[in-house]
């Protein structure tokens, strides 16, 4: 279950309170006065206390109650839970907090018997351990933190008790509010992922905070998350660091794959902004959702000061950023507005009395400047330059005007005042506005860090190489083999024969060039290092003896493609000797050729789970691209049956369903390649859209469709295969794309969504029939029970088809000109017959 009765949690229409009393008078009489101060205007039961507040009704048990609640809030401890939840259930509850003022472990068989009794009505659990919840906007104050929840719109879910109530004092004392705040307590049920997935299509909620200890359910996790980090910012932070397991690896790619680095890749891969304290976590919510998304890291400073300058310098290299490389016609441009003998160059050291208007100038020319992507204004006022007009001057530059689009980047301030009327100046222009310097270049990293993850989530990577094929059945041959004997290692010919199975070739060093200036790399490393949590890890880093003390590497999660592994390859200090702005034909052949290597690794652990762990240290890419691997170690083992996954797959992301790929033949003769969409399909997309119909485009979308953006495209082109599939057909003789159809499951997993399009001149030939019913045959073997979609009235053709697949049609509640069909899978006739002329 994920979202299902979570609004009898978030939304009650009626809350009861339940004894007998665990929880201790104390803490009794603060969860009752902060409900009594609610305000909560539906009906609210006291369930076994007297109410001494004059604000509740009362029952003796709940066989006393005409109606049972929409949320029962236990007090009840776990000797009678198990049997209120039943009761609960059966009358039509749909969830429950077991509420208590700090963290508690209840008998496992407590908990077993609170699931049992609570899954025939999903009934669903929080807790047991909650804090509670709070839903402000609903006046719903159910908790027993140490301040009373104020209204926002950031929600919060955490585990800890202590967390939440920290994280509440800190807001208390900045002013910050909520849509809502879950404490999970230990999880019996509803978990982190289950509420990112409704605080997704929440419309109170502009961004996501989350504190995270470990993830039970990689695969759920990671799905929640990437579809929550499309939509709006989810901010994390992990506790518990400390208590993570050490790696016991006899392979460097263990060793350097520790529990909290693979968190990182797996929590940036999914678009989650991750941070390391609570003042970082509320800074990064609020600057994420003010400032527009950077296109890199290059910043630019303008500082009144020399001394502030240098030291935003020194932020920007400590946290990973670049000071950017202006060019030449802007350093012209700036030179009248600099200090005396002081070089046009980044950070821009201006007049401790400079006049409002350098500053407004100075960033209009920066933020036409292509080699910038931020700005941070570091200004300290004095007797001639007072802090209102840097701040007027900053907001005419880059301010967000009435009507008017954000700036394109970054623009963040500095001033260094304890005046008000500046910083609430900026803010309400949608500028953030911080009091040192050192601030506003960590608000700068969050948002390129942010834009990062954004980039991972929307990328448009080529797909392999054609030419690449790799001897999938060579290389589980000589595994199987290994593994009956049985063996924990493969031997060095064994080795290198895995390895050249997939175009990884094994020799001797090659002659690299030593002279300065020189982009070609020595000794390299990379491996596949196993994650008892998220499954298989690729690293890439420097190689050599150098590997585990170096401290230069990175990891991200299999399965890989091009665009991802050169991400990975970008976040090594390494990388920087052939990724740089003199890149030439030489690096980009050397980066590609690395990134081949670890899109090999990823494919074979996605290919192989028997294979654990790989280190190719080191390996070399010649001037021309060539790999040579000189040393290499493979670990084998039995596959595991990991939870929520497929077969013996150890993947936390659902790779490319090969296994749905089909050639289909229509009534004519012609022949269609029918796959699941790729991320490199947005060209085919694009083309495809281009030649349908204006006509045929308005019934698909139900308006005009012009602009086929990137942004357009990529949401239907990047899928998250746990949640959707899509379909795309080409004609096998020319290669063109000539149809589609998708199905978008809900976050339940139960019923999904569908929608079709084929190319004009092909409708009414039966290759729309073939494509519904290859997504109904999906939707089956996915465990999807209903297929739903919405029809124009007017699109008859698309009804008639809907009515001959076993669709029900009934009228539109919200607009009569649409027609809901409905399917239920499990309904449908296995001998359903093509009508002919239909689609």
């Amino acid at each position: 279950m994920t979202i299902i009765n979570l609004d009898g949690l978030l939304k009650p229409k009626s809350i009861a309170l339940i004894g007998p009393n665990y929880l201790g008078e104390d803490e009794l009489s603060s969860l009752l006065e902060r409900m009594a101060d609610s305000g909560y205007l539906s009906p609210t039961t006291l369930v076994g206390f007297h109410d001494t507040h004059g604000a509740f009704s009362e029952a003796d048990s709940l066989d006393d109650m005409d109606q049972m609640p929409d949320l029962a809030v236990l007090a009840c401890g776990p000797d009678h839970a198990v049997e209120t939840i039943a009761r609960l259930g059966a009358g039509g509850t749909r969830a429950a907090v077991m509420i208590a003022s700090g963290f508690e472990v209840w008998p496992p068989e407590t908990l077993k018997g609170m699931l049992e009794a609570a899954r025939p009505y999903n009934l669903r659990l929080i807790g047991p351990g909650s804090l509670g919840i709070s839903s402000p906007s609903r006046r719903i104050q159910v908790h027993l933190s140490v301040e009373t929840v104020p209204g926002g719109d950031l929600a919060m879910v955490c585990r800890s008790g202590i967390i939440m109530n920290a994280t509440l004092s800190w807001a208390a004392a900045h002013g910050v509010g909520f849509s809502h705040v879950v404490s999970l307590g230990d999880r019996v049920d509803v978990d982190i992922a289950d509420l990112l997935d409704w605080f997704t299509s929440d419309v109170e909620t502009r961004a996501i905070m989350v504190q995270l200890e470990t993830v039970t359910n990689a695969r759920k996790f990671l799905s929640a998350a990437r579809a929550a980090s499309r939509a709006k910012p989810v901010v994390l932070i992990r506790t518990g660091v400390s208590t993570d397991p050490s790696p016991s690896s006899l392979t460097a790619a263990g060793r350097l794959a520790t529990m909290d680095a693979v968190y990182d890749a797996a929590l940036m891969r999914a678009g989650v902004l991750r941070v390391t304290g609570l003042d970082d976590m509320f800074d990064a919510a609020e600057t994420v959702t003010r400032v527009h998304p950077n296109l890199g890291r290059r910043l630019a400073i303008i500082a009144n000061s020399r001394s502030l300058a240098t030291l935003a310098a020194d932020r920007v290299a400590a946290l990973g950023g670049e000071i950017a490389q202006i060019s030449a016609v802007t350093e012209e441009a700036v030179q009248p507005m600099l200090r005396s003998f002081v070089a046009p160059e980044n950070p821009l050291i201006i007049p401790s009395n400079a006049p409002p208007e350098s500053y407004q100038e100075l960033i209009r020319l920066l933020l036409a400047d292509r080699n910038v992507d931020g700005i941070v204004v570091v200004s300290a006022p004095t007797a001639f330059a007072q802090p209102m007009g840097t701040a007027a001057a900053i907001v005419a530059a880059a301010g967000r005007q009435a009507g008017q689009p954000r700036a394109k980047k970054a623009v963040i301030a500095a001033l260094a005042t304890a005046e008000q009327a500046p910083q609430r100046m900026l803010e309400a222009a949608g500028i953030p506005c911080y009091r040192t310097s050192a601030e506003a270049v960590r608000a700068f990293m969050y948002v390129a860090r942010y834009s990062e993850g954004k980039k991972l989530l929307m990328a448009n990577p080529p797909s392999l190489p054609g030419d690449f094929t790799p001897q999938m059945e060579v290389a589980r041959a000589i595994v199987t083999n290994a593994l009956a004997e049985p063996r924990d290692w493969l031997d060095h010919s064994e080795c290198r024969d895995v390895l050249a199975a997939y175009g990884l070739n094994y020799g001797p060093a090659p002659s690299i060039p030593r002279k300065a200036g020189s982009k070609v790399p020595g000794e390299l490393f990379a491996g596949l290092a196993d994650n008892p949590t998220f499954g298989p890890v690729i690293v890439f880093g420097q190689g050599g003896s150098a590997v585990d003390y170096a401290g230069d590497y990175g990891l991200d999660l299999a399965p890989l493609d091009l665009n991802l592994a050169e991400a990975l390859i970008a976040r090594t200090r390494i990388s920087r000797l052939f990724h740089d702005a003199d890149e030439n034909e030489l690096s980009r052949h050397i980066r590609h050729a690395i990134a081949m290597v670890l899109v090999k690794l990823a494919q074979l652990a996605v290919d192989i789970p028997e294979i654990r762990e790989i280190d190719l240290n080191p390996f070399y890419v010649d001037e021309d691209g060539v790999v040579t691997i000189t040393d290499m170690r493979i670990a084998i083992a039995p596959p595991n049956i990991v939870p929520g996954r497929m077969a013996t797959s150890r993947l936390a992301i659902r790779p490319y369903p090969k296994e749905w790929e089909r050639t289909l033949q229509i009534k004519d003769g012609r022949r269609f390649f029918v796959r699941p969409v790729r991320p490199d399909d947005e060209d085919s997309f694009k083309a495809f859209f281009e030649a349908v119909s204006a006509e045929d485009l308005r019934l698909r979308f139900f308006a005009p469709v012009r602009d086929f953006s990137h942004a357009f495209l990529a949401r239907l082109t990047q899928l998250d295969y746990s949640r959707a599939m899509a379909f795309a057909a080409f004609d096998v003789s020319t290669g063109v794309m000539v149809g589609a159809v998708r199905l978008h499951a809900d976050p339940d997993h139960k019923t999904g969504e569908y929608a079709i399009m084929v190319q004009s001149d092909l409708k009414g030939k039966g290759l729309g029939w073939m494509l519904m019913n290859l997504i109904i045959e999906y939707a089956e073997g996915d465990g999807i029970e209903t297929i739903t979609g919405e029809v124009l009235k007017e699109n008859s053709t698309m009804l008639d088809m809907c009515r001959s697949l076993g669709f029900k049609i009934r009228p539109s509640s919200d607009d009569e000109s649409i027609s809901v069909v409905t399917l239920s899978v499990a309904e449908v006739r296995s001998d359903a017959k093509d009508p002919g002329e239909k689609a």
